[in-house]
């Protein structure tokens, strides 16, 4: 691995850790069964994401930092608990497809194949994490609606958060 791809990868692992901690924090706060396990899912496979690149950047002598508790997860959570998930899925989906980009721009820009083989494993994950569907293929709740607002102010206090974090 090249000595600037280093930060992208573990910006890679640091954007799975806190999506996995969203996810479960979500399913604490999710008061459907249903929505709960599929949080829990989600939660499990951003935290296997999270691995496989702490993985590689292992295998490359780069030292992963302790993964600490976001403020913003937690903050998200609580917003949670008082207007309902579905605003902070839509939230999550936006940052899921923003991961799902940096993952595609990472596949044309990277020369590593052992990077190219987890970003082809993880893209269809994020693909569908970014616009996660019921089996039935109609789109959950949170989807639906006219909660842009609500969307936009809760994807700018996690940004301001963690930007300040």
């Amino acid at each position: 691995m090249s000595a600037t791809a280093a930060p992208s990868m573990l910006g890679n692992w640091e954007r799975e850790a806190r999506m996995a901690e969203l996810y479960a924090r979500l399913a604490t706060a999710a008061r459907d069964p249903s929505t709960r396990r599929q949080l829990e899912r989600m939660a499990a496979d951003e935290r296997r994401h999270a691995e496989a690149w702490a993985g590689y950047l292992k295998n490359c002598g780069i030292a992963v930092p302790a993964k600490r508790s976001d403020a913003g997860a937690g903050a998200l959570a609580l917003l949670a608990r008082v207007i309902g998930v579905g605003p902070v899925m839509s939230m999550a989906g936006l940052a899921e497809g923003r991961i799902l980009r940096t993952y595609l721009g990472q596949m044309t820009d990277l020369d590593d194949d052992a990077a190219k083989m987890i970003l082809r494993e993880l893209i269809p994950e994020e693909s569908a994490h970014a616009r996660e569907q019921s089996p039935e293929g109609a789109e959950e709740s949170w989807h639906r609606g006219g909660i842009e607002s609500i969307r936009n102010v809760i994807y700018g206090v996690n940004d301001g958060l963690t930007a300040t974090l």
